[in-house]
Parts: structure tokens; sequence; C-alpha cells
């Protein structure tokens, strides 16, 4: 490799690295800031002009990444293990495990980095035993609203990149299943609340409403986030609906 490094503040500035990594040409930069501990590391591998793929190498990165603690937006992975192998342009990531609102996260997924200005992902994600009230608030649904333990399993897909805001720019496929547990303060209910039929049902009073199991698939897409087939079966109360929630907007309305 061949290139310029800068050292201002004691941190290190790289500009200009091209060179060979794991057998394929690559662009590399590489900055370290020693006030904020932090370190930048940005793979680029080349083209080929021919076929406009990126040029690929042997495996380049073999082994293993531990974290502590990981923000994943409002909600936080602890303990996060995973099997981690770079081949050319492509990484991926296999029995990865974490602790996540309660419950034992597992799944692999792989990383290309191929592209100047982006890096596309997907994961196949299971969640198993997980508690649903620190998910609800994260979803920006208000505090307690849906109580109770599940499974989940489904697909994240996207692209990272520097201004990239999952949300927006991610993809979801979900399928949730809770059981035993409550709902409360939910616009839907709110909505049945004049039926006099229903007149009886604890969750149109104020109190939470018990179920014995509530499903439903999410799909993420360009912001939007869908939910289908919903179905809350309970002592009190079946429903069944869909939904709608606008994350590009402030209010998440």
């Amino acid at each position: 490799a061949s290139g310029r490094l800068r050292f201002p503040g004691g941190g290190i500035d790289s500009e200009g690295v091209r060179g060979v990594l794991g057998g394929a040409p690559a662009e590399l930069d590489v900055r370290w800031d020693p006030q904020a501990d932090r370190v930048w590391v940005d793979v680029r591998y080349l083209r080929d002009p021919s076929t406009g793929a990126a040029i690929r190498g042997p495996t380049w990165l073999s082994g293993e990444i531990a974290l502590d603690r990981l923000a994943l937006g409002d909600l936080h992975a602890s303990n996060l293990r995973t099997r981690i192998e770079g081949t050319g342009a492509d990484v991926r990531l296999s029995n990865l495990t974490a602790e996540l609102a309660g419950g034992a996260l597992a799944g692999s997924g792989h990383v290309a980095l191929g592209e100047p200005d982006r890096a596309p992902f997907g994961f196949d994600l299971e969640l198993r035993d997980f508690d649903a009230a620190p998910v609800a608030t994260a979803l920006a649904l208000p505090e307690a609203s849906i109580v109770g333990r599940g499974d989940a399993a489904g697909r994240l897909s996207g692209a990272l990149r520097r201004s990239g805001r999952f949300a927006v720019d991610g993809g979801l496929e979900l399928h949730v299943e809770l059981r035993d547990g409550s709902v409360a303060r939910l616009p839907g209910l709110v909505a049945l609340a004049p039926l006099p039929s229903l007149s009886g049902v604890s969750g149109l009073l104020g109190r939470p409403l018990p179920y014995d199991r509530l499903s439903a698939d999410f799909a993420l897409s360009e912001g939007r986030l869908a939910m289908t087939d919903a179905k809350l079966l309970g002592s009190q109360l079946r429903m069944l609906g869909n939904g709608e929630m606008d994350l590009n907007t402030p209010t998440k309305e």
C-alpha cells in the first residue's frame, strides 16, 4: 500500500492510500480521533472496468466480534457475539447472538463493501421470549401500551452510509407473536369505545385489555411501517386489524 499519513493533534489521518487488501485492489481511509476515542476505517474495493463489479480476492478477514453493548435506535443489545469473515467485497456474519429487550437474539447476515458511498446489508434474525413493553416504547407507542412476552422472526435489509437513517432507508419483514399480556391506550381501542355492545370491555374503560395471543406481520419500506393480518384474541375481545405508521413525520403519525 502507498499513501500519506498525517498526525493531527496526536491522532491519525490517512490520505490517498491505495493498495492490495486480501488479494484485491482497494482504497483505504483510516482516521483516529484521540479526543473522541473513536476510529474510522473505510475500505472501498476497486471495480473491474469490463464488468463494473468489485474485484474479488481470497478471504482477508476471519475472526470473532464481541460487544458488551450496542445501540439500536431506542433499544440496546447486550453481550453481542458473532463470527465474521471477509472475502473480497463481501463480509459475512454468522452465529450471531445477543440479548435484546430481555430476549435471546440469533441470526446471520452479510454486508457488501463494493460500493463507494454505501454498504448494502441483509440480516435474518430471530428473537425469542422478549419483553414487548420496551419495543412498543421504541416504536413511539404510549408507555406500557403493550405488555407481554413473545417471539419474532424476520429479515432486516438496507444500506449503511454516513447520513442514512434505517427508519427511512431500511427494509423490514417481521412476524411477531405475543402471549398472555395486555394492551391499553391504543387509538384503535379508543375508536371502538362508543359501540354500546362493547360497554363491558375493560380496555375501553381506561383499564388494560387482557389478551391470550396477539400476532401481526410488519413491513418497513420507504419510511412507512405497515402492520397487516393483526389478530388480538382474548377473553373480552377478539379483533382483526391493519395499520400504518409514517416514520418520515416528526410525530410518527
